[in-house]
This record gives structure tokens, sequence and C-alpha cells, in this order.
């Protein structure tokens, strides 16, 4: 019996027609498997790790830069994360369980650890969390280019500046390969011509990442970005429930208000306004959500057997929402651990 070591809601593309649908991943010590809708549904696919190769990022999907790869010769599947933190895990864990394979070791987990140079060792994600950091992270702001109005960015010399002041890196020169690597691993995304032909264009890996005024680069989920320079009014961007920073992101079941079927979302949860949107997770655009809810004022709980929705039978996994306006919001996430995180950061918020 196979261990499984890490299982969760996923995007795939399709490998005949090539569109987006979110399915029920579970990695094994292995394969790497998924389903149609959950582990009690329909094996759709799955791929051996003994040979497989894990390609992360995939630069080719500029507009999806959530997307990784796992590759077992002539086989090829295109995944996307809901975040660059689960990309990461899930990258990590099958790198890791490829490896122990081939070792003919058990899985074991180790701590995910990037390296500069030999100046000094630095964790990406750590690094991404204190630029992202409202108190100490980098400004971010709007900049009219060429008739266009980039929003919600900061330039390459504003982040090597930030790298040498807070973030601890001694030199311009390993401030520039430090955020060449976080635009290599997709945490920063380049906007507008100057910073996307840098990009593009430059052999060494370690010099993408550009220390001028005019090179302009955004967090990979911002608001505003969606994979292509925009000018559009983004009034409906604008709204209030739209401005505060991003707390807790992921797939969760959502059951329908005007039919009572279960259906894959992704939530994003946000603070200061504490608002909680919930979008198609296979759709490329992610700046118009199918719906959302503030959550102040909101009833958050798990479910009893006392009330449960229209044709559940357990109550087990289940998060209950009633909001002020007496909606009333049914979710089942992946795992118990899952729902209690997500209960949790709920609560902090309503």
């Amino acid at each position: 019996m196979e261990e499984t070591i890490r299982e969760g809601y996923l995007v795939k593309r399709g490998h005949l027609v090539h569109n987006w649908k979110a399915r029920w991943f579970v990695l094994q010590t292995q394969t790497l498997a998924y389903y149609k809708e959950g582990p009690e549904s329909v094996r759709k696919g799955s791929v051996g790790l003994a040979a497989c190769e894990v390609v992360c990022p995939c630069l080719e999907y500029t507009k999806r830069p959530l997307v990784f790869k796992v590759v077992n010769g002539s086989y090829t599947l295109v995944i996307q994360a809901a975040s660059l933190d689960e990309r990461d895990a899930w990258v990590h864990d099958i790198r890791t369980a490829a490896k122990c394979l081939r070792a003919n070791c058990a899985f074991k987990r180790t701590s995910v650890r990037k390296s500069v140079g030999s100046e000094h060792m630095i964790n990406l994600q750590k690094m991404l969390l204190q630029l992202k950091d409202p108190n100490i992270g980098i400004k971010q702001e709007n900049f009219p280019m060429k008739s266009k109005m980039y929003k919600d960015c900061f330039s390459g010399a504003s982040v090597v500046n930030w790298l040498m002041s807070v973030g601890g890196v001694m030199s311009r020169a390993s401030a520039v390969q430090t955020g060449s690597m976080l635009l290599g691993e997709a945490y920063l995304r380049p906007m507008g011509s100057m910073a996307k032909g840098c990009a593009r264009t430059e052999q060494d890996e370690n010099k993408r990442f550009l220390d001028e005024m005019n090179a302009l680069y955004c967090f990979t989920d911002s608001r505003h970005y969606i994979g292509a320079d925009s000018s559009d009014d983004d009034s409906d961007i604008l709204r209030e429930g739209f401005r505060g920073r991003i707390v807790k992101q992921g797939c969760l079941l959502k059951q329908g208000h005007k039919r009572n079927n279960w259906k894959i979302r992704k939530f994003v949860l946000r603070d200061d306004p504490a608002y909680l949107h919930y979008f198609d997770p296979s759709k490329e655009n992610m700046r118009n959500p199918l719906g959302g809810f503030c959550i102040k004022g909101c009833i958050i709980s798990a479910m009893d057997a006392s009330n449960l929705p229209s044709g559940e039978k357990s109550e087990e996994l289940l998060i209950h929402i009633i909001t002020s306006a007496d909606i009333h919001y049914y979710m089942k996430a992946a795992s118990a651990d899952e729902r209690q995180q997500w209960l949790q950061a709920l609560k902090k918020l309503c």
C-alpha cells in the first residue's frame, strides 16, 4: 500500500482538448494520480515518479504563472496550483518523492531553501513575504507610461534598494541576482516593454532583472496582473473588497445557490477590509470573481449533523457561513486539517 504524501485540487490542462479543468490530485510514494472530482470518483490518469522530471516555473505559460509540468518520457502533465505557496509545496514534494524512489529510500520531507551565489543562503518565500509586508515591504505605485497606466507596480531600482536596505543583500550586483531568482521562480512578473524584453532575451538567468527606474515589476498575485499589460478602466477591480492583503487562498468545493450541485472554486480571503471572493479556477483571467462578500459580521462554523445542506449525508469537512444579509454559503475542504485552517483564518476576520 503506497503512502499518500499530498492530495488536493489542482487545475490540469487537457491532453487532447487543451482546456483547463480542476481535478483531484493524489501524490503517493511511486505515482502522481488524478481523479475527476475527488478520491471517491473515477481515476482519470497517473504518472510514475521513478523517471519523472518536474519543470517549474513554466515560462511559456506567461498568463498562468502558477503552472508546473510533470514529465515522464513522452507523457506530460501540465498542472496549475491556486497559489505560489501551493505550487512550491507540490513541486518540492514531487521532486523529493522521485528522488527518494530512485535512491530506494523512504520519503522524507525537507524544507525548501534557495541559494544565491556564495554570498549567503536565502529563503525566497520568506523574502517574498517581507516584500509584501505592509510595514516594511516595498511600496506599490501606479506608473503612467506611453498612454498606459501600470497599477500596483514597483521599479527594478526600488527592489534593489529594498534588498540592500531591508533584505540584507550586500551589493547591487547581488541584489540583481536575487531579483532574477524571484523573477525566475515567478514570484515577480515583468510589466512593460523594458522589463519584459530583458526577461525574454537575456541569456544569463542571473541578469534578467533590471536595476532601472523604468523597468517595472509586480507581484504575481497582484489583482492587476492578468498576463498582459492593460490600460483599461479597472474600476471593478478597485472595489472596496480588493484593497486588502491576501491572507489565504485555495480551492474548496462550493454548493450552488440555485442548484444544489457542488463545484470546485478558488477562494481568496483578504483582510483590511475583510472579504472573501471565489473564482472559477480553470479560467485564465482572475480579475472578475463569480461572487464574494464582506466577512465582517458573518457567522462562521463547522457543520454539525443537525443542519446539513440539501443532499449531504455527512458533516465531515463542511464549512458554513451566514452573511450579514442572511445568505448561507456551504463549502467543503479537502481534509480536516485544511478545514481547520480555513475556519481559523475566517474567524480571525469576522
